[in-house]
């Protein structure tokens, strides 16, 4: 559903498939893109200004805020959320992650934040939850294709839970073998999943 309404935002549509029956010599076809419309009108009316944070605690917090907006604008969250948004209003659904950069990694970016934080594509990326009242998430996955290189697999899951990374080919999903765990240090999920509405709606 996430690929045919993609596709349909991009102007892949089903009237360009059109056959008709009576009178085929006439047959016009015309994808009059209002999807892209729509998208783009919410998109404005949302996120046309930055999101910034505001502390609602009776204490003084205003440098911690400082610094968490700061950090947010070294990984431009500002064109995260319009991605985000823009999935969110095409197929109802949306993913950010959020992981902890290495001190190297800082280092050598000569950045002041210590995470970075990416918006994922939908249709490479999904959150399962606890079956109970609150829904509390256990797993976030992102697929990587590996089509295109020389691995003996399709697709790779890089999988998240609150204690531990694993990442399992698609040959071995249902093999019960983890080929490649490692301890998760932040101990929470980092993949965080968004709906448009209750709907799931785009």
């Amino acid at each position: 559903d996430i690929k045919y309404l993609y596709n349909y935002y991009l102007g892949v549509q089903p009237i360009l498939n059109r056959v008709k029956l009576v009178r085929p010599d006439i047959n016009n076809k015309v994808a009059v893109n209002h999807a892209e419309e729509i998208v783009s009108f919410f998109n404005g009316y949302i996120f046309g200004d930055p999101i910034v944070y505001a502390g609602r605690s009776e204490d003084d917090c205003s440098e911690e805020i400082q610094n968490l907006n700061a950090w947010n604008a070294e990984n431009d969250k500002e064109t995260g959320d319009i991605e985000l948004g823009t999935w969110l209003n095409i197929c109802g659904i949306g993913f950010e992650i959020a992981l902890p950069k290495s001190d190297a990694e800082s280092e050598e970016e000569q950045t002041s934040s210590p995470y970075i934080r990416r918006t994922l594509d939908p249709r490479e990326a999904f959150v399962v939850y606890y079956n109970g009242i609150e829904k509390i998430p256990v797993m976030g996955v992102k697929v990587i294709d590996t089509s295109d290189t020389d691995v003996t697999y399709n697709k790779l899951y890089c999988v998240y839970t609150e204690t531990s990374y694993y990442e399992i080919p698609d040959t071995e999903v249902l093999s019960g073998k983890l080929p490649y765990e490692m301890a998760n240090p932040i101990g929470l999920v980092p993949i965080v999943e968004y709906q448009a509405n209750l709907a799931r709606r785009g």
